[in-house]
């Protein structure tokens, strides 16, 4: 800067020890070189590339195993295989749960020590459920480890027929339309993602909307209503996965629980002429973390 007469500041907060970095700059590093010398610089750096290349070959090693034993709900919560876990080296399983939490937090870093002790008690059942930095939430359920970020509640959104809807709390679309009652592709589908129901059994407009308490429906097959935890339960489904099952309404009940199964009072028939395609469209998630 001299040599070519540039102005330049200096920072004096540099000059002084009182922060970790420059009591190490100031204090440590000449009385190192005072006592050695400088051919401790080219040690340190050797080690340091040493320390780089064993690390990228970890992460590359824990991002490949953790994608055997992983995978993402559609509304982005980490579910991790326990027993299969918990088999790896210590060392290499908090390799993955550091991964798992930069994936979850979107933060590089994230993950302290104390973060991935925590983690860890979880893992040998020691304790079933934490709280951490960045609303992030992890907890035992039935064989399974499940990571989350704790967002706001989704609310209920207007289904129009013929449009799209995004869904992004459960990286979902929905749409709906007119299907001629002829048509090959016509089903009674009680689950899956796409289903037909009798639009004359319909009361427009319908709505979109997640699982409420109380939550009750008429299932395909049954005359009388259930309640969807019930119902959810019987199914085997896990308890944290229900928070991102949508339900679609129309004026006065719940026509279909996505992904699941159609209410009785709207199923097609040999009488049905009008019918309504409903369809949840999952979006493409990224499992590698």
């Amino acid at each position: 800067l001299r040599k070519n007469k540039i102005k330049y500041l200096i920072d004096r907060s540099n000059l002084k020890s009182d922060f970790s970095r420059n009591f190490i700059r100031n204090k440590i590093i000449p009385l190192i070189e005072k006592e050695f010398g400088t051919k401790y610089r080219s040690g340190i750096g050797n080690f340091a590339k040493i320390i780089i290349e064993q690390d990228n070959c970890l992460k590359n090693i824990a991002q490949k195993e953790f994608g055997k034993i992983s995978s993402i709900t559609p509304g982005g919560k980490i579910v991790v295989d326990l027993n299969r876990l918990e088999a790896y080296d210590s060392a290499l399983r908090k390799r993955m749960m550091k991964l798992a939490l930069e994936s979850i937090s979107g933060r590089k870093g994230a993950g302290s020590f104390n973060d991935i002790s925590r983690l860890d008690q979880i893992i040998s059942g020691k304790i079933n459920s934490a709280d951490i930095g960045y609303a992030i939430r992890i907890s035992r359920e039935k064989g399974s480890l499940v990571i989350w970020r704790k967002k706001p509640h989704w609310t209920g959104k207007k289904l129009p027929i013929d449009k799209k809807i995004d869904l992004p709390e459960i990286s979902s679309q929905i749409k709906s339309h007119f299907i001629p009652a002829s048509s090959k592709k016509l089903k009674q589908q009680k689950s899956g993602l796409r289903v037909h129901l009798d639009a004359d059994k319909i009361q427009t407009p319908m709505q979109v909307r997640p699982i409420r308490p109380g939550d009750s429906f008429v299932p395909l097959g049954l005359k009388g209503k259930k309640k969807i935890g019930d119902f959810l339960t019987d199914k085997k489904v896990p308890r944290f996965l229900r928070d991102e099952i949508a339900v679609v309404l129309d004026k006065k009940k719940i026509i279909w629980l996505a992904g699941y199964q159609i209410s009785d009072q709207c199923k097609i028939d040999k009488n049905s002429s009008n019918i309504l395609e409903i369809e949840l469209i999952r979006e493409k998630i990224d499992e590698n973390p």
